[in-house]
C-alpha cells in the first residue's frame, strides 16, 4: 500500500478507518522509511539524556563480551545453543 489515506478494515461487525494500516506492510519502502524516521527521533532523544553515554558503554561491553556469546552445537540432527 503506497497511500497514506485511511484504509477501511472490518473490526467485528463495525467498519473503522485505520490511518496506519499501511504499516502492516512491514517490508514496504514506506513503512521502512517511517520506522527509520522514528528510530532517528528515538536516538536523538536518548542521546540528550545525561546518563546515555555511561549506559551505552556499559551495555556495549556486556553485549560484546565473548564469554556471553552463544555457542551452537549440533547433536543428532538438532541444533542447541548455550548462553554463558
Amino acid at each position: 500500500m503506497e497511500s497514506n489515506q485511511p484504509q477501511s478494515t472490518l473490526c467485528g461487525h463495525v467498519e473503522s478507518e485505520d490511518p496506519h494500516l499501511w504499516l502492516e506492510e512491514v517490508e514496504s519502502e514506506q513503512a521502512l522509511n517511517w520506522a527509520r524516521e522514528q528510530n532517528l527521533k528515538s536516538v536523538e532523544r536518548l542521546q540528550t539524556d545525561a546518563r546515555y553515554e555511561v549506559l551505552y558503554k556499559g551495555l556495549l561491553e556486556i553485549y560484546e563480551d565473548p564469554e556471553k556469546i552463544t555457542r551452537v552445537t549440533e547433536r543428532g540432527g538438532y541444533l542447541y545453543n548455550f548462553w554463558r
